[in-house]
């Protein structure tokens, strides 16, 4: 029978792999962030946090069991800045939404008493991103509701054929709120000290912007491209901000190069034929109107100006 040798670990080198090993979890420990969160009037079973990359897809990062109390722990990561959603089970909006400045943040979640779950509010503490991003958020989308609903004040009125005078008071009143929600927006991105915090602030402004609902004026390209060229040169380890500056920049040149000529060379030219119904139903040609001076307007049911010009170019 072979004799078993028993192997003989120096010491040195034990004490080498416990320290390294110690630096491997420091490290890691360091990097750390935890979410503690409570809701109240909670329905939820589990609570997710979700990574919101600027160039991927978002990634769930870690889940938790909700307890009986409605208190949850969540566990991402700090480092390069980036936004974190927390969401509750299937809900389609997250339920709140940070940014990972701290290795503590706290959320106290309070949803609505409706049949269907809805956020009433939250709160966060600890992460001064993550409150300037909450403060943003509440400020703005208050705003947009009240746009929404002179928007349909201004439906109901306009189907009871209401004077011109009391239309025209809810345009105004829409175009100030619009005027107050840009320049808030502005203000916030300019002011924004987080690299994630502004191009989400941005990014979330031109989305609204590009919803005809609202009228809000989106950002120009121009204006834009430099709120982002100048994050990213005061930020120049972040590699997700350095990325969408380079491909914006990528962007704007492949347009500038396929768009001029393009342009150019449709001057003087015939318009490219097409079909569409007419308010019949009956399919209408371009071309049908050869040697005839004819008006293409080209507008939509969401967009105010529009249906304002319409009266006039049935005339």
């Amino acid at each position: 029978m072979r004799e078993m040798k028993s192997r003989f670990v120096p010491a040195f080198l034990l004490v080498s792999s416990l320290v390294s090993l110690g630096a491997c979890i420091s490290k890691q420990d360091a990097n750390r962030m935890q979410v503690k969160g409570t809701i109240t009037n909670n329905t939820a079973k589990w609570a997710y946090l979700e990574k919101v990359p600027v160039t991927i897809e978002p990634i769930i990062e870690d889940s938790a069991e909700i307890a009986k109390d409605g208190s949850f722990t969540l566990t991402g990561r700090t480092g390069e800045s980036v936004i974190y959603n927390i969401r509750l089970d299937q809900m389609r909006a997250p339920a709140a939404s940070i940014v990972n400045d701290q290795a503590l943040i706290k959320l106290a979640i309070q949803m609505a008493p409706a049949a269907e779950p809805i956020v009433d509010k939250y709160e966060v503490t600890g992460s001064p991103a993550s409150i300037t991003l909450r403060n943003f958020m509440l400020s703005t989308n208050t705003d947009l509701q009240k746009i929404f609903v002179i928007s349909k004040e201004r439906d109901t009125l306009q189907m009871r054929g209401a004077s011109d005078s009391l239309i025209t008071e809810l345009d105004n009143k829409q175009q100030e709120l619009a005027k107050k929600i840009r320049g808030f927006a502005l203000k916030s991105i300019n002011e924004a000290k987080d690299p994630a915090l502004t191009l989400f602030e941005l990014g979330f402004y031109q989305a609204m912007a590009n919803s005809r609902g609202f009228g809000l004026e989106g950002l120009s390209l121009d204006t834009v491209l430099a709120i982002v060229d100048k994050t990213a040169r005061a930020n120049p380890t972040h590699e997700g901000l350095q990325a969408v500056n380079k491909q914006l920049a990528q962007q704007v040149a492949q347009e500038q190069q396929t768009e001029m000529p393009a342009a150019a060379s449709l001057i003087g030219k015939a318009a490219p034929d097409f079909t569409l119904p007419d308010v019949n139903g009956k399919p209408v040609s371009l071309s049908s109107y050869r040697g005839k001076f004819v008006l293409v307007d080209f507008w939509a049911s969401w967009c105010t100006p529009c249906r304002e010009e319409n009266p006039n170019l049935v005339r």
